[in-house]
């Protein structure tokens, strides 16, 4: 007799109808509920700062600003640092154009060296000239409009603010709704795992973020590179960014070394050394800093910073990796959606 059951086409509608809506909303809404969730993630990072500085007998309100000062000085001062290095690299772009021109004229005569019928357009000089002053031009422009961008996060630090006085409210929401039993002690070990991970993974990037600068910086400096703290910032932010980002850091840096440097051998070298630097932060740093917290599989991960990136931008792929730890973390816990949380896990 076969017992093996039917396919419940109608549930899978359903399934799949909900994830298109949700995705459908994710999209319209992205205005508010992009500050809406990376609020949420910096009030789960500074929510154990606020707890520490309530059990020592501060007032709330002061623990909340304190926490919050924390924050802006932090993030106020690697913006800053930011602001101020991209203004000095826009300035020395046209020494860089100069530069770039040249090394183009020495890669042509090469070539053509091996290969006399190679030609290129005449007019290229000026085609990289006027490209190199719309990429100054585009740089001085966005950091003159970094105020205006400004006005649209300050509801970041308002959200923030927010889920900080009500933290407790997930707690009493589970009391009201479940009152006792099995549903509610389920619910609270949801919540209390949700809460773990959130916090793990956010602690564990902050430091997996330092490591990886200073590690770049001291890279960077060894072999006497221009920018340093700039591009030590840009490698350690773009590492946040699971695979994708590795490559994008090392795009920029690679490139400018080559056209910047003379010779190859010092952005061959500057490569290796990131390169070495890269295997020991992917294979031993990330993984005990970051992986362990959520304990998702690498093309979940791949997955989630993709399709975060097709709906949310540069916010998704952060804010994705965490989410879809949560979604994890739920299916374990209902018995019925347990088997499908085999496709997230991490077995290692």
């Amino acid at each position: 007799m076969n017992t093996t059951p039917g396919i419940d086409f109608r549930k899978i509608f359903y399934v799949l109808g909900t994830i298109g809506l949700l995705l459908a909303l994710m999209v319209v809404g992205r205005r508010i509920l992009i500050p809406v969730s990376l609020a949420v993630l910096f009030a789960a990072l500074l929510s154990p700062v606020v707890n520490y500085l309530v059990s020592k007998k501060w007032p709330e309100f002061l623990a909340i600003i304190a926490a919050m000062l924390i924050l802006l000085v932090g993030a106020g001062g690697i913006i800053t640092l930011l602001t101020l290095e991209v203004v000095n690299i826009a300035r020395n772009l046209p020494d860089f154009s100069e530069r770039l021109t040249a090394v183009i004229a020495s890669l042509t005569q090469t070539i053509q060296e091996y290969y006399p019928d190679f030609e290129i357009d005449s007019d290229w000089q000026a085609i990289v000239a006027k490209q190199s002053q719309n990429l100054a031009q585009y740089i001085f422009d966005s950091a003159g409009d970094i105020g205006n961008k400004l006005l649209n996060v300050i509801l970041i630090p308002v959200f923030i603010a927010l889920f900080l006085i009500y933290r407790k409210m997930p707690l009493d929401f589970i009391e009201e709704r479940f009152g006792g039993g099995n549903y509610k002690r389920s619910a609270n070990t949801i919540f209390g795992r949700v809460r773990q991970m959130v916090t793990q993974f956010l602690v564990g990037s902050l430091w997996f973020t330092l490591a990886t600068g200073i590690m770049s910086f001291i890279i960077l400096l060894s072999v006497g590179s221009d920018y340093i703290l700039f591009f030590s910032i840009v490698i350690a932010l773009l590492n946040l960014l699971p695979y994708i980002g590795t490559i994008i850091a090392f795009a920029i840096v690679i490139t400018y070394q080559f056209v910047a440097m003379d010779g190859i051998f010092l952005p061959i070298l500057t490569w290796f050394l990131l390169w070495i630097s890269n295997l020991f932060q992917e294979n031993v740093l990330r993984p005990w800093l970051v992986g362990r917290s959520t304990r998702i599989n690498a093309l979940a991960i791949l997955l989630s910073v993709i399709i975060g990136s097709m709906i949310w931008g540069v916010a998704g792929m952060i804010v994705f990796i965490p989410l879809v730890g949560i979604i994890k973390i739920v299916m374990e816990a209902i018995p019925e959606l347990k088997p499908y949380s085999v496709f997230f896990a991490d077995k290692k």
